[in-house]
């Protein structure tokens, strides 16, 4: 028993001896936080009453969960940024990060507790990151992290918004943000607020399929034309994007081959369908609507070159037909059913009426085709009218945009990756649009509902004509997308007949004939109609159109086949199906990385601009997408903000002594 009382005393003293040490260091801590905090709290001498540390944590010396100060009345408790020191002070003497959860300026009192969100260790790393790009009193204040236990939204304080009012500065503090920490993030800056939020950038997804839309189909057009929205994609944060016709009447979408435009355009052409809307196309390539001949609502899909100036000229006599029976005081525009006019691939439209008409004209007619002007004024007075415009076009050169064209369409998309000259004529900025990675077919830019320019995905929805054999997936999305029943019924332009006069010789046919061509009902004409055109079998097709056959030296073959809904067989050959044209499953066509740029050259890395291409130095290209500006760490040195064509970005820094290996883009007179 007395060995049991001997060892029992050794323990009890060896805890008392614990416990004081403990004590000793506690009190330690709290005399240099005392002293730490003396210029903060405004108190002349030393008073250990003004910190109480408590509720501490296990361990040696633990830490204290709260934190109560109490400082002088004197002390700046309402000066930008007291706050911040006094949380950087805690945290630098404590080792850990603290929160205020009470403030009574009235008491001179402050108490905090531990933030154990942010006292990790990759929040630690990041607040450290933080105070080296915007300053010292830069503090993490919230700290969200996500499903994967990764940090996905941290909320940042600091009182310098005055050094951070530069819009170049904030973009290289949030692309360095981003390039020291895994993943991509993006800031919002609250100036007034002297707060920043850094969040995860949402990864934006390789291909949509059109959702089916909502709309009621039993209301009225005139019920429901106001209403009217066209989706067309989405930007990084999953909102939508739509065209507003009622408001924007006209849409214009520039895209080069490959880029996703024609799709795009498909995507509006479903949504105005399923509004009730009469649907009449001009297909400048001839071949990327016909898919859409017998969707509903689709009045007319032209094909060849008579027919779409036909269509135009139509159009044109249907809003001038409406601005009379205003003038009369018959009607009002409230009474106008919305037609909508597709017009494109307006550049090989142009060029090919532009060949086409002087075989047609005659004497007294326009030297330029008036078909030209007609579209011109349909873009200047057709929103009265309500005939609505869709014009896509591979690019906005000004040779097509002259006058007041380009105005008159509020409403803009570029699909892909604009030129500088692009972009000044699209968006009035060389620099807007000329990032978009090439290697993301649909992706776009467009102005949002905050007239700010965003990078979207737009939608995109199957070619009846080119599903593919058993692909339900597809088939079902056409399903879904497809108007319930036909308000519309579908037309015919018909074809002008050969006519001989007395001596048998046959007879001209003008320009106005062809603009004057009879238009009947598809159903009345079944022959006429190319819906009904039986497909040929693979071998025969493939026969008909080899070369030798159009050259008559295949053994006889016919080089014209009779196609109806044609006036005349064209005298080349049509455009390819453009089978890159952003389809799922459809190969990159590779135009080479560095089409539209010119040769490689050595440069001064503060001389690149937005839109430049530039060699990392590890023989990746990528595009500079930020203006370069000495490095936030060494001034010495320049930071260059750049994409990649998948839409991975990150900052290089270089010396600025050193030469970098760039390309600028071609420049082409584009209007600027």
């Amino acid at each position: 028993m007395a060995g049991l009382s001997i060892a029992a005393a050794a323990v009890g003293g060896a805890a008392r001896v614990w416990a004081g040490g403990l004590s000793a260091r506690r009190r330690r801590i709290r005399d240099l936080l005392v002293e730490a905090l003396a210029g903060i709290t405004g108190t002349r001498e030393l008073d250990r009453r003004t910190v109480v540390l408590s509720h501490w944590s296990l361990g040696w010396p633990g830490t204290p969960r709260r934190v109560v100060i109490r400082y002088a009345p004197g002390a700046p408790d309402g000066e930008q940024g007291w706050r911040s020191i006094l949380l950087d002070t805690l945290h630098r003497r404590l080792q850990a990060s603290y929160k205020v959860v009470a403030h009574n300026q009235e008491r001179c009192r402050v108490v905090l507790e531990i933030d154990h969100a942010t006292s990790t260790p990759v929040a630690s790393r990041m607040e450290r990151a933080l105070k080296d790009l915007i300053g010292p009193t830069a503090r993490i204040r919230d700290f969200e992290i996500g499903e994967s236990g990764d940090p996905v939204r941290i909320t940042v304080t600091h009182d310098v918004s005055h050094k951070l009012a530069a819009s170049g500065y904030r973009a290289r503090v949030e692309r360095t943000f981003s390039a020291i920490h895994p993943g991509r993030w993006r800031a919002r800056w609250d100036l007034e607020g002297d707060e920043i939020v850094f969040e995860l950038r949402p990864t934006f997804p390789k291909s949509i399929w059109l959702p089916p839309s909502k709309i009621d189909q039993s209301l009225d057009v005139l019920a429901s034309y106001r209403q009217v929205s066209i989706p067309f994609g989405i930007d990084e944060d999953g909102t939508e994007m739509v065209w507003r016709p009622a408001i924007d009447p006209h849409l214009m979408v520039v895209g080069s081959t490959g880029t996703g435009k024609t799709v795009m355009e498909h995507t509006v052409l479903a949504g105005v369908a399923r509004c009730g809307w009469p649907i009449w196309v001009v297909d400048g390539k001839s071949v990327e609507f016909l898919g859409f001949r017998s969707w509903p609502n689709v009045q007319v899909v032209a094909a060849s070159v008579e027919d779409q100036v036909a269509v135009i000229h139509k159009a044109w006599e249907v809003m001038e037909y409406r601005y009379k029976l205003v003038q009369s005081g018959l009607v009002t525009e409230d009474v106008f059913e919305p037609l909508m006019l597709f017009v494109d691939e307006y550049a090989d439209f142009r060029a090919k009426v532009t060949d086409w008409y002087p075989s047609v004209k005659v004497k007294g007619d326009p030297s330029k085709p008036p078909v030209l002007e007609k579209l011109a004024s349909i873009a200047r007075l057709g929103r009265t009218g309500r005939v609505h415009l869709l014009f896509a076009t591979q690019r906005p050169d000004a040779e097509y945009f002259g006058g007041d064209f380009r105005d008159n369409f509020r409403m803009r998309v570029s699909v892909g990756r604009l030129s500088p000259q692009g972009a000044a004529m699209m968006w009035q900025d060389p620099t807007i649009g000329t990032t978009v990675p090439r290697l993301c077919p649909g992706r776009a830019t467009t102005i949002n509902d905050d007239n700010r320019p965003v990078e979207v995905q737009t939608y995109r929805v199957p070619d009846p004509r080119r599903v593919p054999d058993g692909d339900e997936l597809q088939l079902q999305v056409l399903a879904a997308l497809r108007p319930e029943s036909a308000t519309h019924e579908r037309l015919l332009i018909t074809p002008l007949e050969d006519e001989f006069d007395d001596e048998n010789a046959p007879v001209f046919h003008g320009y106005r004939d062809f603009v004057a061509a009879e238009w009947v009902k598809a159903a009345d004409h079944p022959e006429l109609d190319p819906v009904n055109v039986a497909p040929l079998s693979p071998e025969e097709a493939r026969r008909i159109s080899r070369p030798m056959a159009m050259l008559k030296l295949d053994n006889g073959a016919p080089s014209v086949v009779p196609l109806p809904g044609l006036s005349r067989m064209p005298d080349t050959p049509q455009p390819a199906i453009d089978a890159g044209d952003g389809g799922e499953g459809a190969e990159w066509e590779d135009r080479g990385i560095f089409e539209g740029y010119e040769p490689a050259i050595d440069m001064d890395p503060e001389q690149l601009t937005v839109g430049d291409l530039v060699d990392l130095g590890d023989g990746r290209w990528v595009t500079v997408d930020m203006e370069p500006d000495p490095d936030l760490d060494d001034p010495e040195y320049v930071a260059i903000g750049w994409r990649d064509d998948v839409g991975d970005d990150g900052i290089w820094s270089v010396p600025n002594s050193e030469l970098v290996r760039a390309r600028h883009p071609i420049y082409e007179a584009e209007g600027v």
